[in-house]
Formats: structure tokens, sequence, C-alpha cells
């Protein structure tokens, strides 16, 4: 089964074509928010036959408002022209599992991608090590995100951001991966995506809608 895997939630774009296990491209560019003629210009170099795609998986966010619209709008038009069934992935959940199916160092910890949101906030959820959810999707300040955890490895664009922070605020607690993921790859919201696809789940085109966020709160210590 064919998936093509498209990430617009940050700035950048990543674009990857998936065979069962088999990655056949994956790329992904840093070039400001993507736009659609970025996708289907990649598209027409790496595809020959784009009616062969078995599904699409679209990234939900949360992220950029901007890029979650434009990738959720083009995976829409592909999944109507060629009539192909369309399985929207959580961002972050994307994050973790593509990070777990790397062999994280540290795979004893807990991990917490934390990613830009802009206004001294950072959209976010901790995760056991294989890939379990803890918490909610938050959109939160950092430092109070930080209060609440122990040790964790942690990864995504906010680590640029806040590694002083993260450091002062946890110390030896605070894990990182060398270099660093700061985006999410296609290939691993195509792998979510083939999962789902192959169990026959996926989702109403019509319904399919980003994940925005407004700031709720940890309640609960992890």
């Amino acid at each position: 089964m064919r998936v093509l895997g498209i990430d617009t939630s940050s700035f950048a774009l990543g674009i990857s074509l998936i065979e069962d296990e088999r990655i056949i491209f994956d790329l992904l560019i840093n070039s400001g928010i993507p736009r659609s003629e970025d996708i289907i210009e990649i598209m027409s170099q790496w595809i020959n036959n784009p009616a062969e795609i078995d599904g699409f998986g679209i990234a939900l966010g949360p992220g950029s408002f901007t890029g979650l619209r434009v990738g959720i709008a083009t995976v829409k038009g592909f999944a109507l022209g060629f009539k192909k069934p369309v399985a929207g992935i959580p961002t972050l959940d994307a994050f973790v599992q593509g990070i777990i199916s790397q062999g994280v160092p540290y795979a004893k910890y807990r991990i917490t991608p934390i990613m830009d949101a802009k206004m001294d906030e950072v959209y976010t959820a901790s995760y056991e090590n294989d890939g379990r959810r803890l918490t909610s999707y938050l959109s939160i300040k950092p430092a109070e995100l930080l209060d609440k955890l122990g040790d964790h490895i942690f990864v995504g664009n906010g680590v640029k951001i806040y590694s002083n922070l993260i450091k002062e605020k946890l110390g030896n607690r605070a894990h990182f991966i060398s270099p660093n993921p700061d985006s999410p790859r296609g290939s691993w919201v195509a792998a979510l995506a083939l999962k789902r696809l192959k169990e026959g789940d996926s989702d109403n085109i019509d319904s399919l809608e980003p994940i925005y966020l407004h700031p709720p709160r940890i309640k609960h210590k992890t």
C-alpha cells in the first residue's frame, strides 16, 4: 500500500511517499510557510503516476494556522481528485512515533515534543517511551510545563528557543537528542496514516479540520 504523508504544521514542508515498510522518498524543506504549489511541484518531480497512491496522510497540528490550512486543503483536493482515502494524524503523535522508530537514546525516559507556538507558549504533550500519550495536547507557557515534568527527552523546534530554560528548570533530568529533530517528517505522518488506512480507518474529508488549541493546563504530574 502506497501512502503519501504531508506535514505543514511548522515553517517547513515534510513530504514522503512510503510503500508499506519501504520509504520511496522523504523530503524536509525549510522554506518558510509551505504552499500548495510546493507540494504539487514535488509530486510532479518524484511521482510518475499519482493515481498509484493508495491514500494520504496529513498532519492536523497543532501548529502554524496558515501551514495547516494549506496542507489540509491540498490533501482534500488530492483525495477528491484521485478518489483516495485520507487519514488525519496529530502532529505531536507523528513526531513521537517517528522518534521512537529511529531508536532514541535514553529510551527509558518519557518524551515531550515542544513546538514553538509564539506568544511565549509551546504546543506540546507528554508521552511514554512506547508512544502512549499521557496528557492532552497543550498550548502552554514553557515554565509552567516544566514545573510538571520529571526526566524527559525533549525534541522539536522549541528546544532551540527554550533549551536554557529547560536546563535551568530540570538540570540533569532534561535529555536531548543530537542533532535535534526540529520538524516532523512526512514519513512519520505517512507511517501512522498507513496503519490506519490498512485497518480501513479513514476520515471524512468534509469534516477534516486542523487541531487548534486554547491554552489548557496540565492537572497531573507526569
